[in-house]
């Protein structure tokens, strides 16, 4: 039958073909010399060549490791944050601090103290002049606590400076030995802020407080035959101060400073003044007194400049050293009187923070 035949050759073709498809096909995949045949779906890339390493172009030095990928990129210059002084942190929070000063100074009265004394019935006007200070010591103590929180200090602080000089002079005609002495009393409370500006190498702080002050300085000349002239002045008042300090650093010398500080007060207090005088009148020897007393406004002014040094290893100590200067001004003021008080000489700190 022609169809059945004809159907025959067909599917010997078919057959025929599927076989020729099979051997044509190209053969599996073998995968990269030393990797093996890739698994599908679970396949494993090959691992990045290493970066070369580029030496700086004509330093010959050592080469430069390849950027490692991940981390922080680099801000301009501009945008870097500057690295904080080491004085805005110094001594950990809550922290006590003790600094000790002596200076060696050199004490001056400028007075023109007068009065009115009676000896009998003779008035007599009471002028001593004033024996120029020796040079003295003066000394100081210092106790300060940190604030936690970088919330600056508080402080406590107490000095003390006496000095006396002795000088030949002539008195109402007659020839006299001037003894002139002084002593102050000063102590001391306020607070001081953290650094107030943000600046490479400065440290700028405030600060103010409350201050107590005692003056106290007299002349006497003595002569023979009784004869003598006293003045003297004391002063006790307090009242607020307030200061500035600026730390500049001296880049080339890690750990040294330029420092200086002002400071101005405005004390109100009591001023007591003391006349007296004694002489031979009529074959006896009279004296007599006089005493005054108001209440007074007084001014003070302090002003330090000088160089301090904090190791860099030891950042818990500093030592200054400088220049320091002081007036109080109408610490004798009762008219007709006047009086004011300044000393200016070299200053040495040492601080300690705990």
């Amino acid at each position: 039958m022609p169809s059945g035949r004809y159907q025959h050759c067909i599917c010997t073709m078919v057959w025929a073909a599927m076989a020729i498809a099979v051997s044509a096909q190209a053969p599996p995949p073998t995968g990269l010399p030393g990797l093996g045949a890739p698994q599908f779906g679970s396949e494993t890339l090959p691992p990045l060549p290493p970066i070369p390493t580029i030496p700086p172009s004509g330093t010959g030095g050592a080469p430069v490791p390849p950027p490692a990928f991940g981390g922080p990129v680099p801000l301009p210059p501009w945008l870097e944050a500057k690295p904080k002084p080491v004085w805005t942190s110094l001594g950990p929070d809550g922290a006590l601090w003790f600094q000790s000063d002596v200076g060696i100074v050199a004490p001056a009265v400028g007075q023109q103290l007068q009065n009115t004394v009676y000896l009998g019935a003779n008035p007599f006007t009471v002028i001593v002049p004033q024996a120029p200070l020796d040079w003295a010591a003066m000394p100081g103590i210092t106790l300060g606590y940190n604030i936690p929180e970088n919330g600056g200090s508080f402080l406590m602080r107490y000095q003390l400076l006496a000095s006396q000089g002795v000088s030949p002079f002539v008195v109402d005609g007659v020839n006299t030995s001037v003894t002139s002495r002084l002593n102050t009393n000063i102590i001391d409370i306020g607070y001081m802020t953290n650094n107030l500006i943000q600046m490479p190498r400065y440290d700028v702080r405030g600060g103010f407080g409350a201050r107590y002050s005692g003056i106290y300085f007299d002349s006497v000349a003595g002569g023979d035959n009784g004869f003598f002239r006293k003045i003297a002045n004391n002063y006790s008042g307090a009242g607020p101060t307030a200061r500035l300090d600026i730390l500049c650093q001296i880049s080339l010398v890690p750990g040294l400073s330029i420092s200086g500080s002002s400071e101005i007060g405005v004390l109100i207090g009591n001023l007591d003044q003391t006349f007296a005088a004694g002489q031979t009148i009529g074959g006896s020897v009279v004296n007599g007194q006089t005493e005054v007393n108001r209440s007074v406004t007084t001014y003070d002014l302090r002003a330090d400049i000088g160089l301090a040094y904090r190791p860099p290893s030891a950042e818990f100590f500093q030592v200054y050293a400088g220049y320091t200067f002081e007036q109080f001004f109408n610490v004798g003021g009762i008219s007709p009187s006047s009086a004011n008080l300044l000393y200016q000489g070299a200053l040495l700190s040492f601080r300690f923070d705990y």
